[in-house]
């Protein structure tokens, strides 16, 4: 599984353009419910299953997604440390230390949206 690092921006934008594809949007959402395997979630999203599985290996080689074999099935889910990694890299590029104040409207309104918490 790839594990990429958040801290270069080029990582960053790569998996911004792979969520900004409508079905793989999707499929995310999808398994932020639930763990599951190709055949019912191509039902669940309307999708074809060799798109699905297209979209999923996309997904599964930016380390978004990983799979666990249970008998001849395999079973997508989250892999939640790669979306944690991410959401600590973009929280800090967000933080108060990294925002030009000349850029928003309302200082106190941004301190408060670029809070760390």
């Amino acid at each position: 599984m790839n594990m990429r690092s958040y801290d270069d921006d080029d990582n960053v934008l790569n998996l911004f353009k792979l969520l900004a594809d409508k079905n793989r949007y999707n499929i995310i959402r999808h398994l932020n419910m639930q763990e599951d395997c190709v055949c019912t979630m191509a039902e669940s999203l309307d999708m074809d299953q060799s798109l699905l599985s297209h979209h999923l290996k996309k997904l599964s080689t930016e380390g978004l997604v990983q799979t666990r074999k249970v008998g001849s099935w395999v079973h997508y889910s989250l892999n939640v440390e790669t979306f944690k990694r991410f959401e600590e890299q973009f929280k800090r590029e967000l933080s108060i230390e990294n925002y030009s104040p000349s850029l928003c409207v309302d200082h106190e309104a941004c301190k408060k949206l670029t809070e760390v918490k």
